[in-house]
């Protein structure tokens, strides 16, 4: 197992924030065989939720302050691309991001055009799950027991970041793009209404639109209501410059909402 398959935080509240896609690196990229022409950082800048690793931060930041509470957050951020493998997808026929080459491993890019030269072999699939998906998720797991067994329940906020226009990828390309997407599961997951209400009051936001659920680890997922969980997919032009790839000064309205919420989540 890579040494930098994840980057782990502990807090001392219940609540873990997931950065899976903000991630750039790709292991083994000098010798992977990609389409010729495929510009690689693009695609990779691309399809990230860039500088959500930075607003992470920012946030862990703004809630350690005395009015909100000194809170320190758990954190699970993923470093590495998601194109080299993404994290939060289902690893079998569940997944419907693999109608378009977006499963656990890419094989095809924004644009539904091929990422390499020919087909994955098998092997490099195998060890990309193996040395990278399966030891992932199991310290998502264990981060999640470890915050039950202290505290009793947890709140699972999953932070992303979308194009303020649709990408060729995406299967709901037709659905509305607000500032926020709330994502929500519809089930004993999601936190309760005044929670909820709380963070829709704070943002421009949508429920489920155009990206629909939001994550649950596996071991949990609709059988133990201890578990809460919303995903903040954030559109890239309130925190960020989309045509330079840059962060801009619009992140600190969108940490500083962000860190509110959740200090008032955490504190009932």
């Amino acid at each position: 197992m890579p040494a930098n398959f994840a980057q782990i935080a502990r807090g001392d509240a219940p609540v873990l924030i997931h950065v899976p896609h903000a991630g750039t690196h790709y292991p083994g990229a000098a010798v992977a065989p990609f389409r010729e022409g495929l510009d690689l950082r693009h695609e990779i800048s691309t399809m990230a939720d860039l500088h959500m690793d930075v607003v992470l931060a920012r946030i862990g930041a703004r809630l350690a302050e005395p009015q909100l509470g000194g809170i320190v957050p758990y954190t699970l951020v993923n470093p590495n691309a998601r194109v080299f493998m993404d994290p939060e997808r289902f690893n079998d026929d569940r997944e419907e991001m693999n109608a378009v080459g977006m499963g656990v491993v890419y094989t095809h890019g924004h644009d539904r055009r091929p990422l390499y030269r020919g087909a994955m072999a098998d092997e490099e699939r195998e060890m990309r799950i193996r040395d990278f998906y399966d030891p992932y998720s199991t310290e998502l797991i264990r981060l999640t027991s470890e915050i039950l067994d202290r505290f009793g329940h947890v709140l699972f906020v999953d932070l992303h970041s979308y194009a303020t226009r649709a990408l060729p990828c995406e299967l709901h390309a037709e659905e509305a793009r607000p500032p926020l997407c709330i994502g929500l599961d519809a089930s004993i997951h999601d936190p309760e209404p005044a929670v909820i209400a709380d963070l829709a009051s704070r943002f421009d936001s949508a429920t489920n639109q155009p990206y629909h659920g939001t994550y649950v680890p596996r071991q949990w997922y609709r059988t133990d209501s201890r578990v809460r969980s919303v995903m903040l997919e954030v559109r890239k032009d309130q925190y960020m410059d989309e045509a330079h790839f840059a962060i801009t000064a619009r992140a600190d309205a969108l940490v500083d909402g962000i860190s509110a919420w959740i200090a008032r989540a955490v504190s009932g």
